[in-house]
């Protein structure tokens, strides 16, 4: 299950002159062909970028990371068509009663 958003630290102050933070609970995925590099927000994880394969079982991996982290929305790149499996795999977006974390992107591409 994943953490409430009330578990996490509280971010850092931003520095003078740096934008607000608009949504502590996102996440970016640069999608390419035969990897998908994923960002969380630092205090979310020890390693905050992670390396996933572009197949289905790191697919999965990718998902319960995310859910694990608390992350609600995700924004994708993609220069290509290669952000199709992540939307077009619909386990992946409802397995376990996942709702958040792909939803909103799947609603961004189409």
């Amino acid at each position: 299950m994943a953490r409430s958003h009330s578990q996490h630290k509280q971010p850092k102050p931003a520095p003078p002159g740096a934008l607000p933070a608009m949504n502590t609970n996102a996440a970016g995925i640069d999608v390419g062909a035969t990897a998908h590099f994923v960002a969380v927000p630092a205090d979310r994880d020890a390693k905050s970028v992670r390396e996933f394969g572009p197949f289905t079982n790191e697919l999965y991996r990718l998902a319960e990371w995310l859910r694990a982290c608390g992350i609600e929305t995700v924004a994708l790149e993609s220069t290509g068509v290669y952000w199709s499996p992540l939307v077009r795999h619909e386990a992946l977006l409802n397995r376990e009663g996942m709702k958040g974390p792909l939803q909103r992107a799947v609603a961004a591409v189409r």
